[in-house]
C-alpha cells in the first residue's frame, strides 16, 4: 500500500526504511500507486499513465480503515519525514514496451525528485529494466540501483557490466544457495511477498540484506532480537 496512512504506519513502527511504487501519470507526475488500473484500488478508473494528476489527485482508496485517502505523490511523504533517518526504495514501474521516450521522462522526472530532496544517500532505486538503471547511472552514478527479476542468474549476469547495488526478488523465487552466490559476487538481497508472520522467519532465515513485509511490526520486534 502506498497511502500515506500506511507510509507513515510503517515508519512509526521503527522501520529503517520504506519502500514505495513509483508510475508516471499523462502529465509527467510521479505518483505512489502499485497496482495497474485505478479501479482495483481507487474510485478512479483507468491507469496512471492515462490520466493526469489533477483527476488522479481525487482518486480516493477504497477499504482503508483509516478513513477517507487519496493517491498522492512521493513528495508528500518525503516531506513529512524530512527529519527523521529513514531511506527510501523508489520501485519503478516502468515496462519496456512503454518506450525510450517515456522511460527518459520517467527517470528525469525521479532524478529531479531525488535532486530536490537531497536524497542520493538515502535513496534505493529498483526496476525490472535494465535499460532503465543505465539511464540513471549515466545521470547520477551515486545511485544505488537493484535490478527487480525473477530469476537469480539475470542480477548475475547484469551485475558483470553494470555497477548494480543489488538484486530485488520474490522470496519464492529464490533458494538460500542463491542468496549465498548474490552475497559472494559483492551484491545486496532484497526479498518482498512476506504477508505472515512466518514468512517474516522464512525470509530472516534466508540471510538478506533487505526486507519489504506486509507484516511490518512483527518483522521490526524480531529483528530487535539479533
Amino acid at each position: 500500500m502506498n497511502s500515506f496512512s500506511s507510509l507513515m504506519y510503517s515508519v512509526d513502527a521503527g522501520v529503517q526504511g520504506v519502500e514505495m511504487d513509483l508510475r508516471m501519470s499523462a502529465d509527467s507526475v510521479l505518483v505512489l500507486y502499485h497496482n495497474e488500473t485505478l479501479e482495483s484500488m481507487t474510485n478512479g478508473k483507468g491507469t496512471i499513465r492515462e490520466n493526469n494528476w489533477e483527476t488522479i489527485s481525487t482518486c480516493k482508496y477504497r477499504d482503508l480503515f483509516s478513513g477517507e485517502e487519496y493517491v498522492i505523490r512521493p513528495q508528500t511523504f518525503i516531506t513529512a519525514v524530512k527529519t527523521q533517518t529513514v531511506f527510501f526504495t523508489f520501485d519503478c514501474k516502468i515496462k519496456q514496451e512503454e518506450g525510450q521516450t517515456y522511460m527518459e521522462a520517467f527517470g528525469n522526472r525521479l532524478l529531479q525528485l531525488i535532486r530536490e530532496h537531497g536524497l542520493q544517500s538515502r535513496c534505493y532505486v529498483e526496476s525490472y529494466s535494465p535499460e532503465f538503471l543505465w539511464f540513471l547511472h549515466e545521470r547520477e552514478p551515486s545511485l544505488r540501483c537493484f535490478l527487480y527479476t525473477d530469476h537469480a542468474w539475470e542480477g548475475l549476469e547484469f551485475a558483470t557490466t553494470f555497477p548494480l547495488y543489488g538484486i530485488t526478488m520474490n522470496m519464492r523465487k529464490l533458494s538460500v544457495e542463491e542468496v549465498q552466490k548474490i552475497h559472494a559476487a559483492g551484491l545486496r538481497v532484497a526479498l518482498f511477498n512476506m504477508s505472515t508472520e512466518h514468512e517474516n522467519l522464512e525470509a530472516i532465515m534466508m540471510s538478506p540484506d533487505f526486507v519489504q513485509t506486509d507484516k511490518v511490526e512483527h518483522m521490526v520486534e524480531v529483528l530487535k532480537k539479533y
